[in-house]
């Protein structure tokens, strides 16, 4: 499902103006084109809200935002790329695959160690599995490579972040070369008497340029 310009506009809590500028500045990305009028993806628009909070906030231009969504961009379509339906989709194949993870490479150490107690252990494992709708654990195996594990927890920690579960920050920082890393916490921040979402920039003395911190607490909500 595609979205108008007026709708990201809507979502994101920015002027149509702005968008205007943000898809001819290369921001945000149409994904389709319906006659004179751009579509977007969700996942564009999850972009554009995001991107919002440090526009408006620290009044960073569309450069620096442009070289963030670069960044952010494809951790946001990897589920939809890799064919699942959603965050929650997302999430139970990412639990499945570690623990089927866990299995082949810990549980062995974990029976041994559990010595008299490996039946309480056994169990412990199995409960695991159950949540995770694994039926035989012990003959289960990983399905995603290690890269693709990596990509889908990035996607699912964003998520996270976005929905408001936990509190999210996303830490966008430049290294001394001039590359975008991404990192992310989920403890709980004040907010000041609006509710407000708030966005900070550091420069630290070494190792990286910058770091834009966006809070994302109940951004979402």
């Amino acid at each position: 499902m595609f979205h108008t310009k007026g709708q990201l506009a809507e979502y994101a809590k920015l002027s149509v103006n702005t968008v205007t500028v943000w898809v001819r500045e290369g921001v945000i990305v149409p994904n389709e084109k319906t006659g004179r009028n751009n579509q977007f993806s969700r996942e564009e628009l999850i972009l554009a809200r995001i991107l919002a909070v440090p526009y408006h906030d620290l009044g960073i231009g569309s450069d620096v935002l442009s070289e963030i969504a670069d960044h952010l961009r494809p951790v946001l379509n990897f589920a939809k790329d890799m064919g699942f339906k959603g965050y929650a989709d997302a999430k139970l194949a990412y639990d499945k695959n570690f623990f089927a993870r866990f299995v082949k490479t810990r549980a062995d150490e974990v029976m041994q160690k559990a010595g008299e107690n490996r039946e309480t252990a056994e169990i412990t494992i199995k409960h695991l599995a159950d949540e995770v709708g694994v039926k035989d654990w012990e003959n289960s195996e990983p399905f995603l490579s290690e890269d693709q594990e990596k990509s889908l927890n990035a996607y699912n920690k964003l998520m996270e972040c976005v929905e408001g579960q936990s509190g999210g920050y996303i830490t966008m920082a430049m290294s001394a070369d001039g590359d975008w890393l991404m990192g992310f916490s989920f403890h709980d921040s004040e907010e000041d008497d609006s509710g407000h979402i708030s966005a900070k920039i550091y420069v630290p003395p070494v190792q990286v340029r910058s770091m834009v911190l966006i809070d994302l607490k109940s951004l979402f909500a």
